[in-house]
C-alpha cells in the first residue's frame, strides 16, 4: 500500500528506479531536508500518522526502504508527524518520543518512524519533553489481514497488461462490503513508490479494471520518466482509528491502521493515461476579446458529475489590485560614454469604489452564476447559510482573508461569506476525511464546495488604463479514500480590459545624466486622470455577461468531455 509516512506524501505524485540509484536519492534527501524547529511543549503540537503491516519485500527498493534503516519483509511500521497547531511545519521534540519503551530517532524528512518485527498487540507511544510535560496513547494493528493466492490466476512469474481487467484472487479474514484499495509500484522520474491504484468492494475475487489502470493517483511524467520496471501489485485495509491520549494538553486524534499483500509483477503492456480533460477557448464580443480555460483531473482526483445532488458555496468574493507603477530603464549607457540614462515609468490608478459599489457587483453576478451551474450540470446550489452557518465552516473563518478596501487594493465576500482557500489552514484542523471542507460537506448535506472568485489587475493599455477581469471557479468533491483531495472541475476565464478615461494613467521620463556632469531631470505626460466610475461605467468594465457567457459555456465543454469519458464512472462505481 501506499506508505503513511510523510515520505509517501511528500512524494506522493513522484515513483522511481530501485537500487543504487535510489539509494543515493534516499541519502541526498536526508541530507538536504531541513531540520525542523525544537519544541518542549506539547501545546502547540499535532500528532499524525499510524501504523502499516506487512510491508512489502526489500526487493521492491521504493523510497522509503532507502529511506529507513532495517526495513523488514513482512513487517511493521510506525509513523508519526509531530507539526505545528498554528500554522505549517513540523517540529522535534525537546525531548524522547519511544515506542514500546524504544526511543525512536527523528528524521526531518519523517520525524518519528520505527520499523519492527510484526505484531498483533497494540503498541504504546510516550512522549516526555525536557521540561517534563508527558503523552501516551496507544494504536492498534489493523485487525483485518488478507493474502493475494494469485493475478489473473497466476502465483508466480506474473507478468501483466495493463490495458486489461486484472482478476486477483484473495484469502483471509474480509469481512463482507469492506473498502479495498489496490496499490502498484510505480517508477517516476528517479523514484519508486506505492500508488494509488482504486479503492473496492471486497471479496474472495475482485476485478480491477483497465480504467483504474489508466486513472493511477499520480501525476505522471512526459515519456521515459515514468515506468513500471519490478512492479508490485498490493491489496489491502486502511482505516482511521481514534487514539486515545492520556494527556492534558495533547488532545486525542486519529490514526492510520493499514494492513496489504502483495506480489512482484512484470509489467509487459503499460495503461495509457488518462491525464485529465480541458476544454479552452475565445471568443470576441462588442467588449474585446474573453476566453475559458477548464480542468477536470483524472478519475482518482476527480469524481463523476453524476455524484452531484447538492453544492455548497464556500467562498464567492471579488478582489484587486487598483494602482500599478513599472519603471523600465530605457537607455543605459552612463558607464561606457556619459551618455544620459532614461526612464519610462508608468503609473495606472483606478479609482477608489466604495464597499457597496463592489457589493453589488457580487449581487448581480451570483444568481446568475448559480442558475449556469445548476443547469449545466444539473445539481441545485443550496442557500449560502447552508454553508457559512455550519460549525465546520466558524471553525476556519479566522483563517479567511480579511475584507479590505484602499486606494491600492480591494477584497470583498459575498453574504457573509469569507475568502477562504479550498483546502488552506492548518493540519491542527484535520486532513483528507477529516479536514475542514469534508466537515463542512457533511454537515451542510452538500456533495461538493463551490469557490469562486473574481480578480482585477490593472493595466496599461495603448493610451489607457484597464482592468482586466479574471473569474475563477474550483468545484472540490468528497475525498477519494481517506487522504486524497478531489475536485470535480476547475477553470477560469480571463477578459481584455475595457479602457476608460476615468481610470488614471501617467507617464513619467526621468532623465539622469552621465556620471560627469551629474543632476536629473523629468518630463511627466498625464494621459487621464482618476475621475468618477458610475455604476453603469463600473459594470461595463466588469465585462459581467460576457465573463458568465464564456463560464457557461466553458463548463458545459468540460462536462460534455466527462461525460463522454467512461472512465470516471466505471471507476467510482468500483466503490458502491
Amino acid at each position: 500500500m501506499k506508505s503513511i509516512l510523510f515520505v509517501a506524501m511528500f512524494l506522493a505524485a513522484q515513483t522511481a528506479h530501485a537500487g543504487m540509484f535510489d539509494k543515493m536519492i534516499a541519502a541526498a534527501a536526508k541530507k538536504m531536508a531541513p531540520a525542523g524547529p525544537t519544541t518542549d511543549s506539547l501545546k502547540d503540537v499535532v500528532i499524525t500518522g499510524g501504523i502499516e503491516r506487512n510491508l512489502p519485500p526489500a526487493e521492491l527498493g521504493t523510497i522509503n526502504q532507502s529511506l529507513f534503516s532495517g526495513w523488514k519483509t513482512g513487517g511493521d511500521l510506525i509513523s508519526f508527524l509531530v507539526s505545528k497547531k498554528g500554522g505549517s511545519g513540523y517540529y522535534k521534540i525537546d525531548g524522547t518520543f519511544s515506542v514500546d519503551g524504544k526511543p525512536v530517532e527523528y528524521l526531518a524528512l519523517a520525524n518519528y518512524t520505527l520499523i519492527t518485527d510484526e505484531k498483533s498487540s497494540p503498541r504504546k507511544i510516550e512522549i516526555v519533553t525536557t521540561t517534563g510535560e508527558k503523552a501516551s496513547f496507544t494504536i492498534a494493528p489493523n485487525k483485518n489481514k488478507l493474502k493475494m493466492v494469485s493475478i489473473n490466476g497466476e502465483k508466480k512469474n506474473i507478468t501483466l497488461d495493463l490495458t486489461k481487467d486484472v482478476t486477483i484472487e484473495l484469502d483471509g479474514n474480509i469481512p463482507d462490503g469492506t473498502m479495498l484499495k489496490v496499490a502498484m509500484a510505480v517508477n517516476q522520474v528517479g523514484i519508486k513508490s506505492l500508488i494509488d491504484v482504486c479503492y473496492l468492494r471486497s471479496g474472495s475475487k475482485i476485478v480491477v479494471p483497465a480504467a483504474a489502470f489508466r486513472n493511477l493517483n499520480f501525476t505522471p511524467a512526459g515519456g521515459a520518466l515514468f515506468n513500471f520496471k519490478k512492479s508490485f501489485l498490493a491489496v489491502g485495509f486502511e482505516s482511521l482509528e481514534t487514539a486515545a491520549v492520556l494527556s492534558e494538553t495533547l488532545p486525542s486524534f486519529q490514526y492510520t491502521s493499514v494492513y496489504s499483500d502483495g506480489k512482484m509483477v512484470e509489467v509487459k503492456t503499460e495503461p495509457e493515461f488518462n491525464y485529465g480533460l480541458t476544454a479552452k477557448g475565445t471568443d470576441k464580443p462588442a467588449d474585446g476579446e474573453i476566453s475559458y480555460d477548464f480542468f477536470k483531473p483524472n478519475a482518482a482526483r476527480s469524481r463523476p458529475a453524476g455524484q452531484l445532488k447538492k453544492i455548497g458555496l464556500l467562498s464567492f468574493a471579488i478582489g484587486g489590485k487598483t494602482f500599478d507603477e513599472k519603471s523600465v530603464i530605457t537607455q543605459d549607457e552612463v558607464m561606457h560614454n556619459g551618455d544620459n540614462r532614461k526612464t519610462k515609468t508608468t503609473t495606472v490608478t483606478f479609482p477608489k469604489q466604495s464597499d457597496e459599489a463592489w457589493d453589488a457587483v457580487l449581487e448581480k453576478m451570483y444568481p446568475e452564476l448559480v442558475e449556469a451551474v445548476q443547469t449545466e450540470l444539473g445539481a441545485p446550489v443550496l442557500p449560502v447559510e447552508a454553508v457559512s452557518q455550519t460549525a465546520a465552516y466558524k471553525s476556519i473563518e479566522a483563517l479567511a482573508t480579511p475584507d479590505t478596501n484602499t486606494d491600492a487594493n480591494f477584497s470583498r465576500a459575498y453574504k457573509g461569506t469569507k475568502l477562504l482557500a479550498t483546502q488552506g489552514g492548518s493540519q491542527a484542523l484535520g486532513y483528507g476525511i477529516n479536514a475542514p471542507n469534508q466537515k463542512i460537506m457533511n454537515e451542510a448535506g452538500a456533495d461538493a464546495l463551490m469557490t469562486v472568485k473574481l480578480d482585477f489587475q490593472i493595466e496599461q493599455e495603448g493610451d489607457y488604463g484597464v482592468m482586466v477581469p479574471k473569474l475563477t471557479f474550483e468545484l472540490e468533491g468528497k475525498t477519494n479514500g481517506t487522504n486524497t483531495n478531489t475536485k470535480y472541475y476547475t477553470g477560469t476565464v480571463t477578459g481584455k480590459g475595457v479602457p476608460s478615461e476615468n481610470i488614471g494613467l501617467k507617464i513619467s521620463y526621468g532623465e539622469e545624466k552621465g556620471v560627469m556632469d551629474g543632476g536629473t531631470t523629468k518630463n511627466d505626460k498625464v494621459y487621464h486622470t482618476a475621475g468618477t466610475i458610475t455604476p453603469e461605467e463600473l459594470e461595463k468594465i466588469v465585462r459581467r455577461s460576457d465573463l458568465l457567457a464564456e463560464f457557461r459555456k466553458g463548463l458545459k465543454e468540460i462536462h460534455d468531455k466527462e461525460k463522454a469519458n467512461t472512465d470516471y464512472v466505471t471507476y467510482w462505481d468500483l466503490q458502491n
